[in-house]
């Protein structure tokens, strides 16, 4: 939120906005969507972990948002205040994370030739073209 304050002014002069639009942006969570997003998925998160620890409950909550988001998404072209159809989808990704670290240390010898057979193909050279744009994809690598 500070950075994105503090190129407010240049930003605005480039893209021939008010420096009021700008602000607006900001107040409403449409500027820096990423964080904006991850931030109120992460607010949903401690607020569920605060009142119940289920798994199922999670698994259940995680669905729910990714389904409601992908439908909102769909069915609108609206960006709505705090991308709040963006964050929905983001709990699912969130949620995901929160399992494997829970049963990582189970799943870990499963995943292990997976990993060893992605670094692999990644460092023979063969080029796996998910995104046209993108032409480096060592970079994602890190």
């Amino acid at each position: 939120m500070i950075f994105t304050c503090l190129i407010i002014v240049p930003k605005s002069l480039l893209n021939g906005k008010s420096i009021t639009e700008g602000l607006l942006d900001i107040v409403l969570g449409y500027a820096s969507w990423f964080v904006v997003s991850l931030g109120v998925a992460q607010v949903a998160f401690a607020i569920l972990l605060a009142k119940c620890k289920r798994l199922w409950v999670f698994a259940i909550f995680m669905l729910s948002c990714a389904t409601i988001g992908l439908f909102i998404q769909s069915n609108t072209q609206q960006t709505l205040p705090f991308q709040i159809e963006k964050a929905l989808i983001v709990v699912l990704f969130l949620g995901l994370g929160i399992f494997y670290r829970i049963y990582e240390p189970r799943t870990e010898k499963y995943f292990r030739p997976l990993y060893l057979l992605i670094e692999l193909i990644n460092n023979t050279g063969i080029i796996i073209t998910l995104w046209k744009n993108i032409s480096e994809y060592r970079i994602f690598k890190l």
